[in-house]
């Protein structure tokens, strides 16, 4: 029966068998949905009951007869029911266009570019319409699995991942909501998310999507740099390892300390400090540095802010100007992670550097004082 209903709905663009007030329609699986059509007052109408029996059906033509202009599906009397209940909630924390732009308003503060702060606000803008003023406090997972599409890893990744991060800026207990100043910080247990993995395809080094950059290459655009303050950014990067939201947010308000007296290690001369870029945790990310590294993290909390579009853009450029492949931030993380690891550097050091988590290190890259410094391609690239 289900092949059958799968051929009629591709035989005639959807709409399968008719019922007693209107049309059957069928989706992908051979599913039915009833809807009515219907002739009332000099009006055509063609609406969706929402349910897929036709004794519940005939239940929705008798409500649709009482005001055919005003009539809703049964599941959007259901949506309008509980969005207006926890509307009267104090509490509650509701998806709307305000937290929307608010949420996107501290990406920018945390030096998120300006391209993804772009593809989040499409993808929110879509969780928007799938959970317009729902509560996010509590919210049940059935609730947000029923809206991800299925089958496509690419597409549900980024989806889940918005909302994972919008939750993480919820439950950060610095924040506190303009838009709904009487909500309190969302727990974990209040984190629908907070368990959801995003779908993850093999590691990148395997599908080329952050492969490893040649050294050669990382320090031809050192050379091609013309701006100091670009130039200093790339530095720490390949140095450090952090993030590309941590450098921009490094020159505005990183910490270059001394490092206590006989706490030096491998010939380090101080200890660089930024705030970690994971909105729940706000923590100080503290890694013992060389000299090369110190007068680059110098010169960029002299100049202070800037976009990281434009480093993203100028190397970019000096890639074509050298004739070589472009890279991104996550391709100089992952070549970081695999030099350490070539050169016998412990996952947990690493991870603790880098800002990552020892797991991770140790799944895809092998075996609160200031971290180590850590061995980089830095070490191998002339000083411009």
């Amino acid at each position: 029966m289900g092949a059958a209903r799968k051929t009629e709905a591709k035989a005639h663009g959807g709409w399968g068998e008719r019922w007693e007030h209107g049309r059957v329609h069928l989706d992908a699986d051979g599913k039915r949905t009833f809807y009515i059509e219907a002739r009332h007052e000099g009006r055509y109408f063609l609406k969706s009951t929402g349910v897929h029996d036709e004794g519940e059906a005939s239940a929705e033509w008798t409500r649709f007869l009482d005001d055919p202009a005003a009539y809703q599906s049964r599941p959007a009397r259901k949506a309008a029911a509980t969005a207006k209940r926890e509307a009267s909630d104090p509490t509650a924390v509701p998806l709307d266009d305000v937290l929307l732009n608010e949420y996107l308003a501290w990406c920018a503060e945390d030096g998120q570019s300006k391209a993804w702060r772009s593809k989040k606000r499409v993808l929110l803008a879509w969780w928007t319409r799938k959970l317009y003023k729902r509560n996010l406090r509590g919210l049940d997972k059935r609730t947000i699995l029923a809206c991800v599409p299925k089958g496509r890893t690419t597409s549900r990744a980024h989806r889940i991942a918005v909302l994972k991060a919008l939750y993480e800026y919820l439950r950060n207990p610095e924040q506190r909501l303009a838009s709904h100043p009487d909500a309190q910080t969302l727990t974990a247990g209040e984190d629908p998310m907070i368990d959801f993995r995003v779908p993850q395809g093999a590691p990148a080094r395997s599908h080329g999507g952050k492969a490893p950059v040649p050294i050669e290459h990382l320090a031809l655009v050192l050379e091609a740099l013309g701006v100091p303050h670009l130039r200093a950014a790339l530095t720490l990067m390949i140095g450090t390892g952090w993030r590309g939201t941590e450098i921009p947010r490094f020159a505005v308000e990183g910490v270059i300390e001394p490092i206590p007296k006989g706490q030096a290690r491998d010939g380090a001369v101080a200890i660089l400090g930024v705030f970690s870029a994971k909105a729940t945790q706000r923590r100080w990310k503290r890694v013992q540095v060389s000299e090369r590294l110190r007068a680059a993290a110098e010169l960029l909390r002299q100049h202070g802010s800037f976009d990281l579009t434009k480093l993203d853009k100028a190397i970019r450029s000096a890639c074509r100007a050298k004739g070589i492949a472009p890279f991104g931030y996550g391709s100089i993380r992952h070549t970081l992670k695999g030099y350490t690891k070539a050169h016998g550097v412990l996952p947990a050091h690493a991870a603790e550097a880098m800002g990552h988590s020892v797991d991770v290190a140790e799944r895809f890259y092998g075996q609160s004082s200031a971290a180590p410094p850590i061995p980089s391609p830095l070490d191998e690239i002339a000083s411009a």
